[in-house]
C-alpha cells in the first residue's frame, strides 16, 4: 500500500505531466495546417516559418527568468501562470484575424511555454528526491514530447474537419 508521500509524489507527477503535454500542444511543429493558414490568411511560406521562429525564440529567451521566477515565487505557482499565458495566447490564435496577429499570438504563447517548460521541471527536482527523480524527470520530457507528437498526428484531421474540401492534391514522382 502507498504511503501518504508517494500518492502526493504521484500525483504531483500526474499533473506536471498534464502540464507538459498542455503547453507542448502549443509550440509544436504548425506545418501540417501551414496550407489552411495561408489559404485563409494569404501569407507566404516565410511568413509561416516567421510563425515558428517567434514561438520558440520567446520560448528559448523565457528559459533562464522562468527558472528564476520558479525559484523565487515556487514552481507551481509559476507553472500555473505560465499555462495561463499559454492559454490566454491559444484563444487570441483562435480569433485571429490577420498574419500579425497570429505572429503576435506566437510570440505570446511562447512566453508562456519557455517558462512552463523550466518550471515543470524544476517542480519535479523539488517533489522526488534521489535516483526516482531521473525517471520523473524522463516521464516528464515524454509528455512534452507526447504533446508534440499527438498534434503532429491531429492536425490534420482537425484541419480536414474544420475546412471545407478542396480539390483531390495529386503528387507527382519523378
Amino acid at each position: 500500500m502507498a504511503g501518504p508521500r508517494q500518492a502526493s509524489e504521484t500525483a504531483g507527477l500526474v499533473c506536471v505531466c498534464a502540464a507538459g503535454f498542455a503547453f507542448s500542444v502549443s509550440y509544436t511543429n504548425h506545418a501540417p495546417v501551414v496550407p489552411a493558414l495561408i489559404a485563409q490568411f494569404q501569407f507566404s511560406q516565410a511568413m509561416a516559418g516567421l510563425l515558428t521562429t517567434g514561438i520558440f525564440l520567446t520560448h528559448a529567451t523565457m528559459q533562464i527568468p522562468g527558472g528564476h521566477l520558479a525559484d523565487r515565487f515556487g514552481s507551481p505557482r509559476v507553472l500555473a501562470g505560465a499555462l495561463t499565458i499559454v492559454a490566454l495566447a491559444n484563444f487570441g490564435i483562435g480569433f485571429a484575424s490577420a498574419c500579425a496577429h497570429l505572429l503576435w499570438w506566437k510570440i505570446f504563447a511562447g512566453l508562456g511555454t519557455g517558462v512552463c517548460f523550466v518550471s515543470g521541471a524544476r517542480y519535479i527536482t523539488g517533489l522526488f528526491a534521489g535516483p526516482r527523480t531521473h525517471l520523473a524527470q524522463g516521464l516528464y520530457g515524454g509528455s512534452v514530447l507526447l504533446g508534440s507528437g499527438f498534434v503532429i498526428f491531429a492536425a490534420p484531421a482537425s484541419v480536414a474537419a474544420f475546412t471545407a474540401p478542396t480539390s483531390p492534391r495529386t503528387i507527382t514522382v519523378t
